[in-house]
């Protein structure tokens, strides 16, 4: 009677708190068959200007069970409006911080996006409380067939971030050419960075932690393009890379009004210059990230 009791105690807390520890298996990705290609790579919307592919990124802010600011983060009101409300306006979503570990919610998410009709995903993959970590967070979905599909696990972050094992997710989508049964393809990348947990400058080791992992993103690009890339197609790059691009100063303290004070910079931010660099592939200057910087 003891045990029981003890049973239905944890089952509780594991129901209140949306507590999922095994989920039900589930694949990292659902990709296309043949037979999809052909069913579902229409031709995107087309506009004036040409073919037209609406696509959303956002970071969800769907924590972990118990991880949260307030009594519950709201996760899953707001998780039911994004579904009832969003979701059905785009054709590829990218999702950061939609964690699997110990919740529910990732399934309830792919099930509702299904009978939207996005068919094909691509996700980080779970983790179980004996690996110390928890997934990365990231999904990918996609109204359109996605034809193949790759991961990468950053180095593991700074503070909190070492929790998670944050990285990027790729998918090649097919879509139809307008007025042809020729298709072209999109190369969709997503990513969620190491954040900042205190001073942002670009010598913090979050910072420099957060700048390894976008040379980690630029190399896992230069190993996955060039196998599924043609010469012309698309690539976007979305995510929340927590990288603040705007520089914080006062480039000209007689324009106040027009810089909003320190709010909004009008100059790109060191760290937002080295993002950019360290993406098109030029790599930065060691010292930029301080005089005895050894990495």
């Amino acid at each position: 009677m003891y045990y029981v009791s003890i049973f239905v105690v944890l089952a509780s807390i594991l129901g209140a708190y949306n507590l999922n520890l095994f989920p039900h298996s589930q694949p990292s990705a659902v990709l296309a068959s043949a037979s999809d290609i052909r069913q579902y790579s229409m031709p995107a919307m087309t506009t004036t200007s040409g073919p037209k592919l609406r696509v959303l990124t956002q970071n969800m802010f769907m924590r972990p069970p118990l991880i949260k600011n307030n009594k519950s983060d709201w996760k899953d009101e707001r998780l039911d409006y994004f579904i009832e409300h969003i979701l059905d306006n785009y054709d590829v979503v990218c999702l950061q911080e939609m964690f699997e570990f110990a919740s529910s919610r990732r399934s309830r998410l792919f099930a509702a996006a299904e009978k939207l009709g996005f068919k094909f995903y691509v996700a980080s993959q779970r983790q179980f409380p004996w690996n110390l970590a928890i997934d990365g967070g990231l999904v990918l979905l996609s109204r359109y067939p996605v034809v193949a599909s790759d991961s990468f696990e950053y180095q593991r972050g700074i503070g909190p971030d070492w929790l998670a094992k944050k990285g990027v997710l790729y998918a090649k989508i097919a879509i139809s050419k307008e007025s042809s049964d020729l298709l072209t393809h999109v190369h969709m990348f997503t990513t969620h960075t190491q954040a900042s947990y205190g001073e942002v400058t670009i010598t913090q080791p979050d910072v420099k932690r957060r700048l390894s992992q976008l040379f980690e993103f630029h190399n896992f690009m230069e190993r996955v393009l060039p196998k599924h890339r043609a010469a012309g197609e698309a690539v976007l790059l979305t995510g929340d890379f927590n990288v603040d691009s705007r520089d914080h100063s006062l480039s000209d303290p007689t324009n106040v009004k027009y810089e909003r004070e320190v709010e909004d910079g009008i100059e790109t931010s060191d760290e937002g210059l080295a993002m950019m660099s360290i993406l098109e592939g030029h790599g930065i200057d060691p010292k930029v990230l301080g005089p005895d910087n050894t990495d």
